[in-house]
């Protein structure tokens, strides 16, 4: 009985991860200008551990590399500002990202669509490991 009601829970738990995913709002590259200067977000780039070392905006955490310990890397609050984005301009492959924070109870959390190529094109500034 507590598997059918796991799985229950489960089935009608997905579309409101969805829909939430699909709400998420975007930020633009003035925006995130002003969040990585400020310091006040957590960005994970989701672009994978060979061209997260090749380059990456500022204080970006690798979400691929520590996917596992993600709640590790992430700040105590829940309200707290996290920021996804991509090696390219609208990637769909945030969605992954967006749902484990959200599941770790994450409330603000946008996408940065132009992705690094934007963020460059931008005169934003890159790290390398």
């Amino acid at each position: 009985m507590k598997t059918i009601i796991a799985l229950a829970f489960a089935l009608f738990s997905v579309p409101l991860t969805f829909a939430q995913i699909s709400e998420i709002p975007d930020i633009s590259s003035q925006g995130l200008k002003g969040v990585v200067a400020s310091g006040q977000a957590t960005l994970l780039d989701i672009s994978g551990p060979a061209s997260f070392q090749a380059g990456h905006i500022p204080g970006a955490i690798d979400f691929v590399t520590n996917k596992d310990s993600l709640d590790a890397h992430l700040p105590p609050d829940p309200n707290s500002l996290i920021i996804i984005y991509c090696h390219r301009e609208a990637c769909p492959d945030y969605t992954s990202a967006a749902a484990a924070v959200m599941d770790l109870g994450y409330t603000n959390v946008k996408f940065y669509e132009p992705g690094l190529t934007g963020w460059i094109k931008a005169g934003g500034a890159v790290e390398k490991q």
